[in-house]
Parts: C-alpha cells; structure tokens; sequence
C-alpha cells in the first residue's frame, strides 16, 4: 500500500511536471510566434528604409547630375576647347527654330526633335575651319545609354541642320564598357575635364 501511494504521489509528480513543461512549451510556442511576428516587422521596416535609401540615392544622383550639367554648359569652352574652337552655346530658341524647320522640311519627325531637344549641352563651334555643333550627354558615372543616346541625338541634330556634328560624353568617371561603345561610335569622352577622343 505504501509502494503504492508513493507510485500514486510519484505519477501525480509526474503528471504535474508534465503540465508544467507543456505550458511551458506553449509559453515559448507564443514567444516564438512574438518573435517570428516581430522578425516580419524588422523585415518590413528593413524593407521600407532600403526603399527610401534608394530614392535618396536617386535623388542625390539627380542632383550630382544635375551640378554636372550646369558646369560642363556654363564652362562649355574650358572642357570641350581639344575638340572646338571659338566655341559659344546654341541658344535654346535658335535650336528649336532649327529644328521646327528641319521638322517642315521632312528631315526629322516631331518625336527626333524632343529627343534632341532632351540632350544636355549643345554648343557650336569650329574644327578644322568649318562650323560644327557638339553635342553632350552629362553624367556622374558614364555609362553606355549614355553613349547611345550622345551619339544619337547627333546623328538627328547633324541630318536636321546640315552642319557637322559631333557627339560626346562627360562626367567624372567611364564604364569600362561605355568607353568602348564610345570609341565603337566615335564618341568623345570627357572625364572630369579631361578630353579622350574617340
């Protein structure tokens, strides 16, 4: 009888303890569900502050390049003087009137003349006698849509006015790969005021 009560006591010992460790385990289950909930929140929070690092970075890059092209427009004849001389700016209502009118004459459509219209520096200027624009896509880091799109806003602005044009790239630093489309295209490159040719 005494063997057995001590059984009893110890089963109830057991069955106690056993209580205990599930809520136990049911006491870290919900702290494990408070942790993976505030995990996801983390993740969340993460995800929203890499969001807005990438729109500041953008942003910053759209000032950077901004300040670019306000300097390589404002210096045009300090930067761009290896490739012209006697270089001056293209007024931006003396380019349009030229390109409203190659656009009457059928030499470029409507969409040719915003695309060349979007270019950020355009000068005119003279190389080996004879008049020639320049025209130049500003940015921090060239890259090769920079190139592309320098060398084909002045194949339009060359077959809109008639005049020589050359294309050029500037900013502080190349892409490898773009300085390699430039030299392909014939493209200038000019990196933090020094000139390459194509």
């Amino acid at each position: 009888a005494e063997a057995q009560r001590r059984t009893e006591q110890r089963v109830e010992e057991l069955a106690e303890a056993q209580r205990r460790t599930e809520q136990r385990v049911e006491e870290l289950a919900e702290a494990q569900r408070r942790t993976e909930q505030q995990v996801g929140e983390l993740a969340a929070a993460q995800r929203r502050t890499e969001g807005r690092l990438d729109r500041l970075e953008r942003r910053v890059g759209d000032l950077v390049g901004s300040e670019l092209e306000r300097r390589y427009r404002e210096r045009a004849h300090a930067f761009f003087q290896r490739i012209l001389k006697g270089i001056r700016p293209v007024p931006p209502t003396s380019l349009q009137q030229l390109l409203d009118e190659a656009v009457k004459a059928g030499r470029i459509t409507e969409e040719e003349l915003q695309d060349v219209l979007l270019a950020d520096v355009i000068v005119v200027g003279r190389r080996d006698g004879e008049e020639t624009y320049l025209l130049v896509e500003v940015s921090g880091e060239v890259r090769v849509y920079d190139v592309k799109r320098a060398a084909r806003r002045a194949e339009l602005l060359q077959r809109a006015t008639g005049t020589p044009t050359l294309a050029a790239v500037a900013g502080e630093r190349v892409d490898p790969e773009a300085d390699v489309e430039a030299r392909a295209r014939s493209v200038w490159r000019v990196l933090d005021g020094v000139t390459f040719p194509p």
